[in-house]
């Protein structure tokens, strides 16, 4: 479903399939600037996007995190649980809820609390 404003731009799109639901905004350019998603499993998403963005990047908001990416849609900082892989051995770690990480423009670990 497709709501337009003057009959050129889209303000609001609606789309509901298998995999998600979704609500998306637009500017007055045309320019998708958020989406508010219901998982297949249920969970929520929230994704914000600066002007000029072309893909999915800027600011992502799950049930249990929130992470903020750069310009070149490279994870920069997570609030809450995180997924974290040691490049030496493979393994993984998932940070817990009340955590806070940031990393390097290339996506690697440069600081996390509570260690």
């Amino acid at each position: 479903m497709n709501f337009e404003a003057d009959n050129l731009r889209p303000t609001l799109e609606i789309d509901f399939s298998a995999e998600l639901s979704s609500i998306s905004l637009f500017d007055k350019q045309g320019e998708k600037r958020s989406d508010f998603m219901i998982q297949s499993n249920g969970s929520p998403l929230l994704a914000l996007w600066s002007a000029g963005q072309k893909q999915c990047s800027g600011d992502i908001i799950t049930d249990d995190h929130i992470s903020l990416f750069d310009k070149d849609q490279t994870i920069r900082t997570t609030l809450g649980a995180a997924q974290l892989e040691n490049t030496r051995t493979g393994s993984t770690e998932d940070t817990g809820p009340s955590s806070l990480t940031f990393f390097d423009q290339k996506g690697k670990l440069i600081w996390q609390a509570p260690r």
